[in-house]
Order: structure tokens, then C-alpha cells, then sequence
């Protein structure tokens, strides 16, 4: 049984569900999918403050200079966690190019859109100097 959003953030409030018995709902008529931009380091509240989403940095970023022609796009590695209710949080690893470029856990599809600054030859980006953007739907 599917449970409404209101319900669910109920259960998760008074913590008595672990993340496990905790489950988005699944509506047609309602937007299951949710999009979020975040800075390194920051975390937001999605899905009516049901879904934690972290944004921990980018641990890899071998993407393709701006500034130069490569024959391969390149790849980065972006490091989010996700905590589900009052469960426990979920590292997760995306990749923009190479697989998996969406990760699947607790139930949930997790896909980078963007990831900014771009790499630059001249003048790489710091730890702290990135974005991404993720979408995020029930799996």
C-alpha cells in the first residue's frame, strides 16, 4: 500500500519507521520526481521534507577542458547521500558520463543533470566552487 505524502512525513516526524518501511508515494496524477541544485557541502529537503539530499563534493572530474578539444567528453564522480525519513544516510555515487549515471537506493533513481563549472585548462575548479543539479524519482 502506497502511503500519501502527508502520512509519510507524519511517520517519518515521529520516528517510528525505519527507512525501510518508509515508501514514496507513486501517483500519476502527482509529480513523483523532484529536482534540486545544491552547492558542495550542502544539503536540502525534498519530497515535502520526507528526503534528505547532501551534496558531499565531486571526487573525480576528468571532463573535457572548456578550453581545449578532446576526442572523449570525460567523466566526473559526484558523491551525494540521501536519507529517507529517519532512516539511516545513503552515500551514492553518479557518474555525468561513464555507468552508472543513475544509482539507484532506498527505493529511489538518482541522476546528475548538470554539474558545474566546467573544467578549465587555465584555472580548474576548487572543491567548493561546484554545483550539480540531480534528478531524483521513485525507482
Amino acid at each position: 500500500m502506497k502511503m500519501t505524502l502527508w502520512a509519510l512525513a507524519l511517520v517519518a516526524s515521529v520516528g517510528c519507521a525505519s527507512s525501510t518501511d518508509i515508501e514514496l508515494p507513486i501517483d500519476p496524477v502527482v509529480d513523483t520526481s523532484w529536482e534540486v541544485t545544491l552547492q558542495a557541502g550542502e544539503e536540502k529537503t525534498v519530497a515535502n521534507g520526507v528526503l534528505r539530499v547532501g551534496f558531499v563534493g565531486v571526487s573525480e572530474d576528468s571532463r573535457c577542458p572548456v578550453d581545449l578539444t578532446c576526442v572523449w567528453e570525460g567523466n566526473a564522480v559526484v558523491d551525494v547521500t540521501l536519507t529517507l525519513g529517519s532512516g539511516p544516510t545513503i552515500p551514492v555515487q553518479v557518474n555525468t558520463a561513464l555507468e552508472p549515471r543513475t544509482a539507484i537506493s532506498s527505493g529511489l533513481s538518482v541522476t546528475v543533470v548538470d554539474l558545474v563549472p566546467k573544467q578549465s585548462e587555465a584555472s580548474p575548479p576548487s572543491a567548493a566552487d561546484y554545483r550539480v543539479t540531480l534528478r531524483i524519482v521513485p525507482a
